[in-house]
């Protein structure tokens, strides 16, 4: 037996340069184990590819090997559904648009592309060596993720897993498992799931206890920590050791940190309405740097537990019920866990002579034979806490040339929905809609989908924007009033998706294609505009003629900067006085920005110091392997809503001991990570 903790590391969501710092964390913090999910949408974003693609950040093998080298063990998720926060759950546009297709069924058309892209998967991941049975450290595999339902399917999974490979152990997580997987848990807690031998009935009766899933949760674009729309924000350290050693008290044997390490949705991979740095409450902050206090703190208990590994896996521990809330596991004479499930402290006995009171929601670690406490989940040091972040402007006050984004080419006739219009170019999430009137009109209604922004033009008048931050996927109607459209007016519609949802099948989204752009009709003043008369134009068309106008939305601005070094942290763009689009740095799209506004008191943070209304995120990594010292570094913005450059600055941010305890171990501390 062994005991595995381990942390998610998502390669697409960093880059070669960044992965092997936050593999070198994950082992100096105690960690033995990784998670690899493998996004199909990265290795096949076209139809009909004669091969996959392995490229930059999607060098799967490469991410694998370097974890293998560092002694750390794999588990690789190959879905190929990952849901993951991502971009259509990691499935290409392209396979929901093949006839027929349902996804995540028991369907010949899904079946038949799945199965191929898996077994593609397989095949590569035995040229470069990574399973077990060829000395590789790949141990554990998954197949699907967190399914529901048509057993047939179920099963189906089950045994093409082991079609695929037979050296590792096949998982299938959160819901039904084929009989020949081990079923694992994702959640905050899993105690519920070891209590009932989880969703199969066989967990801890003749499979292992894996939690596949430890959620650190995830940010959407306008939320706030204490009120977000969609499941939760973030976890304090405490809470994280408390319900790791709770599930190990129980005879978990393995844990994951959903994320060890979220980084950035660069490009067009985040799912409907995430924000732009991924998870960014978790171990690591989004650059790389250490999430102080979790980071230490949860290196203390991993010590422990280390150090304890051979008293937990000799035997389940024996469970003494002290009170309603209070339980002691005795795993020997020499490890003790003590539960406090309850609101207040208790004291209890965990041998002759030796007691040891438990504070409110806390596990600690105790050793009776000297009655010392070994780690307590609720006691963070002052150590811990006694950071500083050091926030440094190195770029400042650049020269700005503006742009127009000036639709000419690529125009097709009529109304094309835009997943289908930007199939060949699936890295855009921009579409150009454009009509002329027949009548005049005040109203303009467009059919759409949830997690789409939309600009309105009148005969080249900007009207207004209409957007919504739902992560979810449904129809939509987006509404813009005082058009002021007269006969022959022409109106132009930018669609900008803000990312397809990542629920497939499940929670009551729908198991066919998704869309976006104009998915219907568009209504003038209540009456359909005639389809026939509209065109529409994939993406965008990139900088045009110089303006002068500053405010102009939908344009572009650019910018020379150098640099004499690059922080191995990379830098992080202030994009406190943009609208929303994406930025690019020397040609490699960091994602989208977005100044919209939470009411987090602790939003923000840095430089300006924390907002009473502070934009969800104000900062975004731009990694180290991007950036160049021997020629000058190019920095280009599409606006939306015409923000202003010239405020636009580059900073470093690094971590710094101090000797006050300057980092408390709250939700969105806005001390602790430069977001």
């Amino acid at each position: 037996r062994a005991l595995f903790a381990s942390g998610s590391v998502h390669g697409p969501r960093g880059t070669k340069e960044t992965w092997g710092p936050a593999l070198d964390l994950a082992v100096e913090n105690g960690l033995n184990m990784v998670e690899v999910y493998v996004f199909w949408n990265v290795h096949a974003p076209y139809a009909n590819q004669s091969s996959l693609i392995f490229e930059g950040s999607g060098d799967l093998a490469m991410l694998v090997k370097m974890a293998g080298r560092r002694g750390l063990f794999v588990t690789l998720r190959i879905g190929p559904y990952v849901c993951a926060e991502w971009d259509y759950g990691g499935l290409p546009v392209w396979v929901g648009l093949e006839p027929g297709m349902v996804f995540r069924s028991y369907n010949e058309p899904w079946m038949r592309a799945m199965a191929s892209f898996c077994e593609a998967i397989a095949a590569y991941a035995t040229r470069n060596g990574l399973w077990a049975g060829q000395g590789g450290p790949v141990v554990l595999a998954q197949i699907e993720n967190e399914l529901e339902g048509d057993p047939q399917y179920v099963q189906w999974c089950g045994d093409l897993a082991h079609r695929l490979e037979t050296s590792v152990v096949w998982l299938m997580c959160n819901g039904d498992s084929a009989n020949n997987t081990v079923n694992t848990c994702n959640g905050e807690s899993c105690v519920s799931f070891l209590e009932e031998n989880g969703q199969n009935g066989r967990v801890l009766v003749d499979q292992p206890a894996l939690w596949t899933e430890n959620e650190g949760g995830f940010q959407v674009w306008g939320d706030t920590p204490s009120h977000p729309d969609n499941y939760f924000w973030g976890r304090t350290a405490r809470n994280l050791a408390y319900e790791t050693l709770r599930w190990i008290a129980r005879g978990g044997t393995h844990v994951n940190y959903y994320m060890w390490w979220g980084g950035s949705n660069f490009g067009h991979f985040a799912g409907a309405s995430i924000s732009t740095a991924y998870a960014y409450d978790v171990v690591l902050c989004p650059n790389g740097a250490k999430h102080q206090p979790k980071y230490d703190h949860l290196s203390a208990m991993h010590a422990v537990l280390k150090d304890k590994a051979d008293d937990i896996l000799s035997r389940m521990a024996e469970a003494r019920v002290v009170d309603a809330a209070t339980t002691v596991f005795a795993f020997s004479t020499a490890c003790v866990m003590v539960e406090n499930a309850g609101d207040h402290p208790v004291t209890a006995e965990v041998a002759s002579g030796c007691s040891v009171t438990a504070a409110a929601y806390s596990v600690s670690i105790v050793d009776p034979s000297s009655c010392s406490t070994l780690f307590d989940s609720s006691a963070v040091s002052l150590s811990a806490q006694s950071y500083e972040r050091i926030d440094t402007v190195v770029v400042d006050g650049l020269s700005w040339t503006r742009h127009e984004e000036t639709p000419q080419t690529g125009w097709v006739d009529g109304i094309v929905e835009q997943s289908r219009l930007t199939l060949e170019d699936p890295w855009t999430q921009y579409s150009w809609y454009e009509t002329t009137t027949p009548r005049g009109g005040s109203t303009l209604v467009v059919e759409s989908d949830m997690a789409n922004a939309w600009l309105l033009f009148v005969d080249g008048r900007y009207v207004g924007e209409s957007y919504d931050v739902s992560h979810d996927d449904g129809p939509l109607n987006y509404t813009f009033a005082d058009l002021r459209a007269e006969v022959g007016s022409t109106i132009q519609l930018l669609s900008e998706s803000l990312g397809f949802g990542n629920t497939i099948g499940r929670w009551g989204a729908s198991s066919t294609a998704k869309f976006k752009g104009i998915a219907g009709n568009v209504f003038l003043d209540g009456v359909p505009l005639p389809a026939a008369n509209w065109r529409s134009k994939p993406g965008l068309e990139g900088p045009g003629a110089p303006t002068s106008d500053d405010a102009a939305p939908a344009s572009w601005s650019a910018a020379n900067f150098g640099l004499d070094a690059v922080d191995p942290l990379g830098l992080f763009l202030d994009a406190a006085s943009l609208g929303r689009g994406h930025f690019y740095v020397n040609g490699y799209d960091a994602g989208r920005f977005w100044n919209i506004s939470s009411s987090s008191a602790s939003s923000g943070g840095g430089l300006g110091g924390a907002s009473s209304a502070g934009p969800t995120q104000r900062y975004y990594h731009i990694p180290p392997d991007w950036l160049y010292t021997d020629r000058p570094n190019t920095l280009l913005l599409f606006d939306a809503l015409g923000g202003d450059p010239a405020a636009v600055r580059l900073l470093t941010s690094r971590l710094s001991p101090t000797t006050q305890p300057n980092m408390p171990d709250q939700v969105d501390s806005p001390k602790s990570c430069l977001i």
